[in-house]
């Protein structure tokens, strides 16, 4: 569906769909009509888009932000969402029906749309009606007006039919028009959007992943906005209808077809549901959780006052999946400057009743060493609106002198209860950077953040012993170990033998699966390096990049002779989160990864070749059933509902009584 914007914005239809604005401009002094975007973020956004690569929530957030860096100052933009603040079940719908929220008012900048697309969560219902309904108040009003609507699933939150409710908007503001475009949708989905956008006087657009919905975006929208004529803009669209069947592409055309081949999707309580008959199944087999996530990048704040929204993730078909941010710590040395400064990042985060956040922060090494009687902290923190900490756990990371290896730190919040230390609201977290070490430098940082789920913990195994080796049989390597050249480009590799070769101060990656109850083994041989001084630094990070305890985490190779030798991580368990030591980072079973740096004396060339073992040693064990934990939690709510009944049964039986026994004894007294 290829439609122009005359006047202005040329191909760029974000300028109508997606735009962020500078100081409000009045729309019919400029070529660019108002615009609200409402993007989905229900439950269903977790599922793959059409690439398989990733979510549709991740495709939407990364298609819009790409846009949105594109825009004219000229255009005002609103930002919309629904879904985010309840889950999918039954009990939450009312509340999910009515979560719609304006992210970002009508005249935001840049920034703060790509913040808040940055935070955005998948988790509950799909009220597209009321969402349409709180986008007109945002752009209705004189001049052309635009509403952007990007949606994998329908309305399940009507009646009214959501087509009526954009009729009425349509009829109210006959300048106003609504366009949508589908992600990854079935035949069912389609038709309802389709029919949002006919009502709504706009266009409809299929897209499956992010590419595409970049495509859409920025070759499609409303056209005439600049001068409000309906009847040409009417004349464009049914052009524009033409030029899109005449020019659909192959792929496209098979997408489609095989799209509407499929039987329509369940309602989003009952794929809920089904989800969890699956998981409930499943979940005492499946100890692997995958928590793979394509970064967003965010920037935080010097300040809190300031701080972006961090959006958190959760539990997605039984397994753990966080949300995953870049970031960049600033240099505590700026340029001229004699000595150093501390230097903080802020981030806001918003924790409900019952919710517990796990963070980590992963930051890898310098480009360049220190020297000898440097040293840098990196700290982080979690304050509530009134200054007072909230941490059940955290580590930070302290290097000194010689820096190159990845480092991570840690917090774990303690339950956000009412009744609590830690009241449900708004929260600061912070990472504070201190010392001299390579401090010219501004360094990367990956954070990942998500909801602890409650679960049942009778079925699981104690927290886990210290780190130790169990030796095993080196084989003959089948092949080159895959490694990347960061977290984020680190390949998952089976368990074996492999041949490593690795240059003085490279450091490679990798991600390992390990079970629920295992402990990942490393163990090598490793020929003579030739002079001494030669290292191999082994640092171990959990599937949220949790600093992992290693025993012999440092392997100093010999100069004339073979080097033997072997790094170990304690058992990964759940419960390993209860402790108040290291030991709690060890808590979550799936791809563990692992970074390996040569360490090397200074002139030295050669790389270090070695076999490396790759082991899961251990049996695995009963894994966390987040499926059960929320059917338990539900039993919870219910049971306390029927209490709090009986209770009051029991109070009107007692009012009753009292009122009788009044009653007798007034008749006595005639």
């Amino acid at each position: 569906m290829n439609i122009s914007l005359r006047g202005g914005c040329s191909a760029l239809v974000v300028c109508t769909l997606l735009a962020a604005s500078a100081p409000a401009v009045v729309a019919a002094e400029t070529n660019y009509p108002k615009t609200a975007l409402i993007m989905d973020a229900s439950g269903s956004m977790w599922a793959p888009d059409a690439s398989g690569t990733t979510t549709r929530m991740e495709a939407a957030r990364q298609a819009a932000i790409q846009v949105v860096d594109g825009l004219p100052a000229e255009q005002e933009l609103a930002l919309l969402t629904y879904g985010t603040g309840t889950g999918n079940s039954d009990a939450e719908k009312a509340a999910g029906c009515e979560d719609v929220k304006t992210l970002v008012p009508l005249g935001g900048s840049k920034q703060e749309v790509t913040n808040q697309l940055s935070g955005l969560v998948a988790s509950g219902y799909t009220p597209i009606g009321k969402s349409l309904l709180e986008a007109e108040k945002e752009v209705a009003g004189s001049g052309p007006s635009h509403v952007v609507l990007i949606s994998d699933g329908i309305d399940t939150c009507s009646p009214p039919p959501v087509t009526d409710i954009a009729r009425e908007i349509r009829d109210r503001n006959p300048d106003l028009t609504i366009d949508v475009v589908g992600l990854d949708v079935d035949a069912e989905t389609r038709a309802q959007l389709q029919g949002i956008a006919d009502a709504g006087g706009g266009t409809y657009s299929d897209a499956g992943d992010a590419k595409s919905l970049v495509e859409k975006l920025t070759a499609g929208g409303k056209p005439a906005m600049d001068s409000g004529d309906t009847s040409a803009a009417e004349s464009d669209k049914a052009e524009s209808d033409k030029t899109e069947k005449a020019t659909e592409t192959p792929s496209e055309s098979a997408t489609e077809s095989e799209t509407d081949s499929e039987s329509a999707q369940p309602s989003e309580s009952e794929a809920a549901s089904e989800s969890t008959a699956e998981s409930d199944s499943a979940a005492a087999s499946e100890t692997e959780m995958e928590t793979t996530v394509t970064p967003s990048t965010i920037s935080g704040a010097a300040s809190a006052a300031d701080a972006p929204a961090l959006g958190l993730g959760g539990i997605n078909n039984g397994k753990a999946q966080p949300q995953v941010y870049n970031d960049n710590l600033p240099a505590t040395i700026e340029a001229g400057a004699a000595t150093p400064a501390d230097k903080e990042l802020h981030w806001s985060v918003d924790l409900k009743e019952g919710q517990q956040l796990s963070a980590a922060f992963l930051v890898p090494g310098a480009a360049e060493a220190g020297a000898d009687g440097t040293s840098m902290t990196i700290t982080p923190k979690l304050t509530n609106s009134d200054g007072k900490t909230c941490v059940a756990n955290s580590t930070d990371i302290s290097a000194e002198g010689n820096y190159g290896a990845p480092q991570s730190a840690s917090i774990l919040s303690e339950v956000i209860s009412a009744k609590g230390n830690c009241k449900p609201g708004t929260y600061d977290l912070s990472l504070t950077r201190a010392g001299n070490l390579v401090g010219e430098q501004e360094l990367p940082v990956e954070l990942s953040a998500w909801v602890v789920p409650e679960i049942d913990e009778e079925k699981l195994a104690a927290a886990s012993d210290k780190p130790a080796i169990t030796d095993v049989t080196i084989g003959e390597a089948t092949g080159a170990l895959p490694t990347g050249n960061s977290a984020d480009n680190a390949p998952a590799v089976e368990t074996g033998t492999y041949d490593l070769e690795i240059a003085p101060g490279e450091t490679k990656w990798f991600k390992v699966p390990v079970e629920e109850g295992q402990r990942l083994q490393a163990q090598l041989e490793a020929a003579a390096a030739g002079m001494e001084g030669h290292k191999l630094e082994w640092k171990v990070f959990g599937p949220q990049f949790h600093p992992v305890q290693v025993d012999s985490s440092e392997v100093e190779l010999n100069a004339a002779e073979p080097t033997t030798a072997g790094i170990a991580t304690q058992p990964i368990r759940w419960l390993n989160l209860r402790e108040k030591d290291a030991t709690a980072n060890g808590f979550l079973a799936g791809q563990q990864l692992v970074a390996v740096q040569h360490k090397a004396p200074a002139g030295a060339t050669a790389p270090v070749n070695a076999k490396v073992a790759l082991t899961a040693a251990g049996s695995p064990e009963t894994a966390p059933n987040f499926s059960a934990a929320n059917a338990a939690k539900k039993a919870t709510n219910s049971t306390s509902s029927a209490a709090w009944l009986w209770w009051l049964v029991f109070i009107l039986l007692l009012v009753g009584l009292f009122l009788l026994a009044r009653w007798y004894r007034d008749q006595k007294t005639v």
